[in-house]
């Protein structure tokens, strides 16, 4: 074989490798099944004095997660399908009392807690915005609440926000 017909090969063996890379088939990632994002934290709950409020449903994808904004009760998500979930909330604090969290299953009349209700939570200092984030399995008819430390806060935030997708 003449040097001429080896270098033909190797150039058709590099043409057939990049084609194939080009039209590799890779598995389309999953969508996301359901997805609620609120933001712009207004205020708590009457009776819920620890749940955070929100003004603005951004995002509301799929029938898995239900947001109901609840002046007596404060703002709570309702688990429509067994699964697991992603959590972040993010927020402001303008006073030196204890932070907010996430729980599950937790009444909005008390602070976050520091039981197995409690997924994730946040100490913060004055004019901090901070976030935590959680994952978690939640079964239908479970509820998500923001929580605070203290209650009746005045803390009113355009940065105030909060995440929640089923991912599986």
């Amino acid at each position: 074989m003449n040097r001429k017909s080896k270098f033909a090969g190797v150039i058709a063996l590099l043409i057939c490798s990049i084609a194939y890379v080009a039209y590799a088939s890779y598995p389309t990632p999953p969508s996301l099944e359901s997805e609620v994002f609120v933001q712009g934290g207004n205020s708590f709950g009457s009776t819920g004095i620890y749940a955070r409020r929100w003004t603005n449903v951004e995002v509301n994808v799929g029938s898995a997660i239900t947001y109901t904004d609840d002046a007596t009760n404060g703002g709570y998500f309702t688990i429509n399908a067994d699964g697991l979930y992603s959590m972040t909330a993010t927020d402001y604090r303008s006073d030196t009392a204890d932070g907010f969290g996430i729980a599950v299953n937790a009444p909005g009349s008390s602070p976050i807690p520091t039981t197995s209700a409690q997924l994730c939570s946040i100490s913060t200092n004055v004019s901090l915005t901070s976030s935590c984030s959680a994952t978690a399995y939640l079964n239908s008819g479970d509820v998500v609440r923001e929580l605070w430390g203290v209650g009746n806060a005045t803390d009113i935030s355009a940065s105030s926000r909060f995440l929640i997708v089923r991912v599986k």
